[in-house]
């Protein structure tokens, strides 16, 4: 399902010459974009959002359409709101229907017990939480992740079982999704409500 998602945007943006392909190969991807349309071919490129991405919102916001949008806050025409939010629609649908356990998730809610780590992985949640709480927002997900591999080094620990320690305060799972993406999407203020009782 990815990879049909990934596949049409591609098309989508070499149609739109938003992208560039080899010459023989963008016909084939033009031509495909045009006979896949139900309707007509926009006239100008539409708002693009990744579906892996959209899982992600969709998980975080528990399928809701509307917080998807507003988290994303596109500045964009109605039509291509309407074609956001059935892509999210759909990817909900596919996540509770048909993705592998490993795209499902559900954050832990901030007022539940949290885990119980060693104090070197709290210490390292610690710090984590620290680094969102001033820095977030000067944040790309390359900086961050770089910034997360920094912190599992100065508590002294593995970056997999940073990484493990971190999913387990935020979804209770040993893994999700690219950390420093979904930390991005989550926000400072989510992240700290669920990092602070560390």
């Amino acid at each position: 399902m990815l990879k049909i998602y990934e596949d049409y945007d591609r098309c989508e943006r070499v149609y739109f010459g938003a992208e560039e392909a080899p010459e023989n190969r963008a016909a084939k991807e033009k031509r495909t974009y045009q006979l896949s349309q139900v309707s007509q071919v926009p006239s100008s490129p539409p708002t693009q959002i990744g579906f892996r991405h959209l899982c992600n919102l969709v998980c975080v916001y528990e399928g809701d359409p509307e917080r998807v949008l507003g988290a994303l806050a596109l500045t964009t025409s109605a039509e291509d709101l309407a074609k956001v939010r059935a892509r999210a629609v759909c990817a909900w649908n596919w996540v509770q229907k048909y993705a592998p356990e490993s795209f499902r998730f559900r954050l832990r809610d901030p007022g539940s017990p949290p885990p119980a780590f060693p104090e070197a992985e709290r210490q390292a949640l610690r710090l984590l939480a620290a680094e969102v709480g001033e820095k977030l927002a000067g944040h790309d997900e390359k900086s961050l992740a770089e910034a997360i591999y920094r912190i599992a080094g100065e508590a002294g620990l593995e970056s997999k079982e940073f990484f493990k320690v971190v999913y387990r305060a935020l979804i209770q799972k040993d893994q999700g999704p690219r950390l420093a993406g979904f930390l991005l999407v989550l926000g400072r203020e989510r992240v700290l409500q669920l990092l602070g009782s560390f």
